[in-house]
């Protein structure tokens, strides 16, 4: 990043980014004859190389026009195998083989208009431009947000945009339901969501803060597959994202202890067009408790504390086996899936320690910390996958496998700024 000032007025900065990603994915399981296959396999290189540019022109005392634009090329090469159904995992549906070997270019453009048009009242208004190759198309989203003073210690604000998500070729195997990008390209468009967040932050005491948002997103044209077959993409679905979040904080003052505390609510899910049951999304999370503390010891020492509790993620159960006849007179076992996303894994709780010494001099800081992650040593569950056992007499039955997150880890380490 290079930036660069022209008096009082301008101001420009220029963005060089490269980014490179290979994976190397292998998954295996067992056959009939208790043999271990390959069962799914991920090759893939992603590459992003983007220029970005920003100009800032300060037009008054509070007052500002933004402009930019971006140009990113992301030549990508995916090749995604999936062998039987002896393996599945509960929270990611892995599509039948893709092959996506294109490269896309990505433009934007943008221009935002900041003012402050009197004492109590601030308003940023601006418009962006996004086109994509990949699928040949550009779409404009407008956006708009306003702020409002009610008094010195009270401040109420509210935004309304447009916004748009291309398809990626990452969300061949990440998204919420996969879809295959090699497919359906002359004929899919851009993701659309229409955001309406309004909230209101006060300041309570001498550096105690609250602050309340809520959010409402109305999602469009969403990408899901035709079938459980093909995977081939159509933007056939729509969904809801809403919720709030309460936040109190105690900022640095005069005492030595500062935190945090803080709760959301969300509920997020989506469904097709020709049909009326809602389904969660994969990260839809309804409830969620962080609570942070931060204590300054003697001299340079200092001392912090993380607590988190959420409600589970959801995820696709197996709740049994059935035998299939294959069309050459054959016998195949299949997993029996409960209701899409209709189960949710346990409740997440976590609390990290962090206990660190600093020592500062002409503007620099050299810390040492000691951290204790997950302190209380959750099993917190963060996939279960499901295999096929096969028993001497020939039946099978659908094994459960619970796989944890981290459990008790002490670590120690320093960081230096100068």
């Amino acid at each position: 990043a290079w930036t660069r000032l022209s008096g009082e007025q301008w101001q420009f900065k220029t963005i060089l980014s490269y980014y490179d990603d290979h994976t190397d994915y292998r998954a295996f399981s067992v056959d009939t004859a208790n043999k271990v296959i390959e069962f799914e396999t991920i090759d893939a290189a992603i590459t992003e190389l983007s220029l970005k540019e920003n100009v800032r022109y300060k037009t008054g005392p509070e007052s500002w026009i933004n402009l930019g634009f971006s140009a990113t090329a992301i030549p990508s090469n995916i090749k995604f195998t999936s062998g039987n159904q002896g393996f599945l995992y509960a929270r990611i549906e892995s599509p039948r083989n893709i092959d996506f070997d294109r490269s896309r270019n990505y433009y934007a453009t943008y221009v935002e208009s900041s003012t402050k048009a009197s004492d109590r009242l601030h308003l940023r208004i601006g418009a962006r431009y996004d086109y994509s190759t990949l699928i040949d198309e550009g779409e404009l989203s407008p956006r708009f947000t306003a702020w409002y003073k009610l008094s010195d210690k009270t401040t109420v604000h509210g935004s309304w945009g447009v916004f748009y998500q291309y398809p990626d070729p990452m969300s061949i195997y990440s998204r919420n339901i996969p879809v295959d990008l090699s497919t359906n390209l002359d004929i899919i468009s851009a993701e659309k969501a229409v955001h309406t967040i309004v909230g209101i932050e006060s300041r309570l005491t001498d550096g105690l803060y609250a602050k309340l948002e809520l959010y409402n997103k109305d999602l469009d044209r969403i990408l899901l597959p035709i079938n459980d077959f093909t995977f081939q993409p159509t933007n056939e679905g729509r969904g809801i994202a809403r919720g709030f979040e309460f936040i109190l904080e105690k900022k640095p003052s005069t005492v030595p202890y500062s935190g945090m505390l803080s709760y959301s609510f969300g509920d997020a899910k989506f469904r097709t067009n020709d049909r009326n049951d809602w389904l969660p999304f994969k990260y839809d999370r309804r409830h969620a408790v962080t609570a942070l503390f931060n204590l300054k010891l003697f001299g340079n020492w200092g001392a912090s504390m993380l607590g988190q509790y959420s409600t589970g993620l959801p995820f696709t159960d197996v709740i049994g086996m059935r035998t299939r006849t294959n069309s050459d007179g054959t016998t195949a076992w299949d997993f029996v899936r409960a209701g899409r996303f209709e189960t949710r894994l346990p409740d997440f709780k976590k609390v990290d320690v962090r206990v660190s010494y600093q020592r500062r001099n002409s503007g620099k800081a050299l810390t040492f910390y000691l951290d204790l992650v997950n302190l209380t040593n959750e099993h917190n569950v963060y996939e279960i996958t499901f295999e096929k056992k096969f028993l001497p007499d020939g039946t099978i039955r659908a094994t459960k496998r619970r796989i944890f997150g981290l459990p008790f880890i002490p670590s120690f380490g320093f960081s230096f700024r100068f």
